[in-house]
């Protein structure tokens, strides 16, 4: 831990309930994270000692919420100012990152509406199957010329 550095921070968009960051993109130039519409109660997260809950009881789904796709410049350490916005998505896993002729490329899995998490339950992953619609392997691209692109 004596070599390890804060790069950058996020404030959350609703300090009671930030969103929950299970994963993020890499690329040589950028830390990619998409801020979904999955959201840590902090009132239920102080108390869930007293009250027997787990931390997924802490958690909630706001689907009036998009996503906000944020990049910071890892050379120069600062948020980009480019406003990447989607309908609502959750993701646990960025699988790919890269650049690619003026355009950074993200793959990630894109759960549509994960609930509470329950699909993820070992019981119920054992059926087979997700109850929520879930695309494994989503993609997308946007253009790096900041300057030109809202």
């Amino acid at each position: 831990m004596e070599l390890t550095e804060v790069l950058a921070t996020i404030p959350a968009t609703d300090r009671w309930a930030p969103g929950y960051y299970h994963s993020f993109g890499i690329t040589d130039n950028y830390f990619i994270l998409f801020e979904t519409p999955e959201r840590i109660s902090l009132m239920k997260l102080i108390t869930k000692q007293i009250t027997s809950m787990s931390f997924n009881d802490c958690m909630y789904w706001d689907g009036n919420l998009g996503v906000n796709v944020i990049i910071f410049d890892r050379i120069n350490r600062k948020r980009v100012k480019r406003k990447v916005t989607s309908d609502a998505f959750f993701t646990f896993h960025h699988a790919n990152s890269y650049e690619k002729d003026g355009f950074l490329v993200l793959d990630y899995a894109k759960i549509m509406s994960p609930g509470n998490f329950d699909d993820l339950l070992l019981e119920h992953m054992r059926t087979g199957g997700f109850r929520s619609p879930v695309c494994l392997t989503a993609h997308v691209s946007t253009s790096l010329f900041f300057s030109h692109c809202r």
